[in-house]
């Protein structure tokens, strides 16, 4: 009869959504002891329930994990760092040394976004590492910090655990971390951590364990990385207000994090920031190659995660570890099935490094890995959406006669899900002359659904647990709460039975696991510089060039031309080795501090590949990027503005080079104006000593006559006039051109600028 499900073979489109609903609870994971619990009486109690709705911003949470460890004795300020993605199945090191306030220490966890930060008991003692301990503190105060017995930080466990665990191919590293021994220390308490306090245990061989120097790349501050907005909105911290919101068009999770990180350290070696804007020019000029990889890049929405779930072997079987295998390999068939149409795709292109990538897809183990996977799971899986129809996939993912005790519980399911349908679909529908539905939700199991126009139908007293949403209404009865408990029983026998073979079958693919770590490079590569390319498509950008002298010709701000209100006015930026200190004056509000933003913020947009929001652009390579735009005091720490001011100034001063990029705002203005005239001449001079270059922006009259004493510095500013208003009387109201013009301004009234 139509609608009923096959007494055949068992195939998925039997579940399509002409017979059950789609929109069950989402993002559900756990099938929970409540699924199908029956109520304590017979007739049930009634309540009718009408629930709100709430909407709230997506947010993915960091599952990175971060032990950090400082040398002792003549060793100090030597730090050894060791992190851990829960999601990403790889252990990254790095050892380096730092200054007293941990500068290098507190850009890396930046960069990295530790969920939790794991410390030796040492760092808490008043007599060892108090500042690591305050500075962390300070810069990450939502972050957890653990603290973890000084005998876990051991060198001689870090790299046995090296040894084991690392995959052929990267076992390079051992090398390379042989006489790091802060890093391995640091490895070893992590991995320690992971193992006994969060339950992971990853398997033999299957780790991708890599060590960092942080060379060639440019150094990005965290005052920096806040004035800047670079990941945050500083007014609205829950909206896309920022550049990584700008530039984020990734449609896989590590493409994001490949984004994030690049905006954070932007490369400085100028042969890999041609190759990206090389690679943006293909995507760009071929829509076959544009619009395809848009295409296949959504089929591979998060490769690392699946990795995790890979090699994570779970401590003890749950129903949420059984789920989680079955859906990672459900999850790798599919990725693989489309690793031939991506290698193809980037093939055809003309770009070097795009035709690199495709190269890494050309390795045999896919298709090895691919044959292994359909001796088990069904040819023909289709990406279903819904819970219903997911949870269908996975009990029917494991192909018939592969074991027999499971063909008999899937075949039990089945006759379950037959009577259900039968029960509330013909029976019950044609009894009440409704249109009746079969639904589920992970937490409440198999239920009744009816969509309804005007008054909410009433119902037989037999109809229990009623509840009302708008217009749709859930409800269930005694027989349907009988047949959910023989659901859930076949449910639990078919998924213990599915993930047990799907154990054995990962055992037998982990020695190929090395090509997925090559496919998930890839991808992240391929999706992050797509983002870059689908972000120029939305705007007038340009490639930039990379010379010894920065000159951008029309140059906008990429966050204000996003949500400004109106058009933006665009301005012109020129420094040299010759004119390498630019001294801006203007009112208040009329564009200094945007500008001086748009500068920094262009520069790292371009080191990063992209292109940028100008007619045309020259920048010279950075190492180093400070932005000084914004200080309050602080209470916390009972540091007032001043302080505050010349804390970060300081920083500057003792880390800037003369490759560095330099924005300061109003230096100065935390004290009374003739101090603030002289402090802000005296530390112009010990910068412009310097080939760095450096935009400031000021009020003070004094900062202006610098261009007559020196001849690397230049006077602009932003342009305003008074017009009169018609009530006369000689009154005016100032009229911002946000234009920047060559010269300076002056208020002959007060002698400010």
């Amino acid at each position: 009869s139509s609608g009923r499900p096959s007494t055949g073979r068992f195939t998925f489109d039997v579940f399509d959504t002409s017979r059950s609903s789609s929109t069950m609870t989402p993002g559900a994971h756990l099938l929970r002891n409540s699924f199908g619990t029956r109520p304590t009486s017979s007739s049930g109690s009634r309540r009718h329930e009408t629930s709100g709705t709430s909407t709230s911003a997506e947010i993915i949470p960091s599952s990175v994990v971060v032990a950090v460890v400082e040398g002792r004795g003549q060793a100090r300020g030597e730090v050894g760092m060791a992190s851990f993605d829960i999601k990403n199945p790889e252990l990254v090191l790095s050892q380096f040394p730092d200054n007293q306030v941990y500068a290098n220490t507190i850009m890396r966890l930046q960069v990295l976004d530790p969920s939790q930060i794991l410390l030796p008991k040492t760092a808490f003692d008043n007599n060892a590492m108090p500042q690591l301990l305050c500075q962390i503190e300070q810069e990450f105060p939502p972050t957890s910090i653990t603290s973890l017995d000084r005998k876990f930080f051991s060198e001689s466990a870090g790299i046995d655990i090296i040894r084991e665990l690392c995959i052929p191919e990267y076992n390079s590293v051992e090398l390379e971390v042989l006489n790091k021994y802060y890093a391995l220390s640091a490895a070893a308490a992590l991995i320690k951590h992971v193992q006994y306090s969060m339950n992971i245990v990853c398997s033999p061989k299957s780790l991708r364990i890599t060590f960092t120097t942080g060379e060639n790349v440019t150094r990005i501050d965290a005052c920096t990385m806040r004035e800047l907005e670079l990941l945050v909105s500083t007014l609205h911290p829950r909206s896309t207000a920022s550049l990584l919101g700008v530039l984020n068009h990734c449609k896989t999770y590590g493409g994001m994090r490949l984004l994030r990180v690049n905006i954070l350290q932007p490369p400085c070696d100028l042969p890999t920031i041609l190759l990206r804007q090389k690679a943006l020019q293909q995507m760009l000029n071929s829509e076959e190659l544009f619009y395809g990889l848009q295409f296949l890049l959504a089929k591979f929405p998060n490769i690392e995660h699946i990795l995790a779930m890979l090699v994570q072997t779970p401590r003890r079987e749950t129903f949420h570890t059984m789920e989680a295998t079955i859906n990672s390999c459900i999850a790798l068939k599919r990725i693989l099935d489309n690793v031939e149409p991506l290698q193809l795709l980037l093939k055809k292109s003309e770009d070097t490094l795009l035709t690199t990538y495709a190269s890494y897809l050309e390795d045999v183990r896919f298709g090895r890995l691919l044959d292994t996977i359909h001796t088990v799971l069904h040819d023909d899986f289709n990406y279903e959406k819904g819970t219903l129809n997911k949870m269908i996939q996975q009990c029917f993912a494991i192909k018939p006669k592969v074991y027999g005790m499971l063909d008999v519980a899937k075949r039990t399911f089945r006759e379950v899900y037959d009577d259900i349908y039968d029960l509330v679909e013909k029976q019950w529908a044609m009894e009440l002359q409704q249109p009746l539905k079969v639904a589920y939700s992970t937490l409440r199991g198999f239920y009744i659904q009816l969509k309804f126009m005007g008054p909410a139908p009433q119902l037989p007293e037999s109809f229990i647990k009623v509840t009302i949403h708008k217009t749709c209404l859930s409800c269930t009865t005694d027989g349907l709460v009988k047949l959910n408990d023989r659901a859930r029983v076949s449910m639990h026998q078919i998924y213990s039975m599915s993930s047990g073979i799907l154990r054995n079958l990962i055992s037998t693919i982990i020695n190929d696991i090395g090509c997925l770590y090559k496919l998930a490079e890839v991808v992240s590569n391929v999706d992050f510089l797509h983002s870059l390319a689908e972000t120029c498509t939305l705007s007038d950008y340009v490639c930039p060039e990379f010379t010894d002298t920065l000159c951008i010709r029309g140059g906008r701000h990429p966050l204000l031309e996003k949500v400004g209100m109106q058009p933006f006015v665009p301005n012109d930026t020129f420094a040299t080795k010759d004119t390498n200190f630019v001294v801006i004056t203007g009112p208040n509000m009329s564009g200094k501090s945007t500008y001086l933003k748009q500068v920094a913020t262009l520069q790292i947009m371009a080191q990063m590949g992209s292109y940028v929001p100008a007619t045309e652009a020259s920048f010279r390579i950075a190492d180093q990027i400070f932005s000084r735009t914004g200080h309050r005091d602080d209470i916390e720490t009972s540091c007032s503005t001043f302080l505050m001011e010349m804390k970060a100034i300081n920083y500057v001063l003792q880390n800037f080079k003369d490759t560095s990029l330099i924005v300061i705002d109003e230096l100065g203005r935390g004290t009374s104006e003739d101090e603030g005239a002289a402090m802000c001449v005296a530390i112009s001079e010990q910068l412009m000593d310097s080939e760095a270059f450096i935009f400031i922006s000021t009020h003070f009259e004094l900062m202006t006559e610098l261009e007559s004493a020196y001849p690397n510095v230049a006077n602009y500013h932003m342009e305003g006039e008074m017009e009169e208003t018609d009530s006369g009387e000689g009154q005016g109201v100032l009229k911002y051109a946000h234009k920047l013009t060559r010269g300076c301004c002056m208020d002959e009234d007060n002698g400010r600028c």
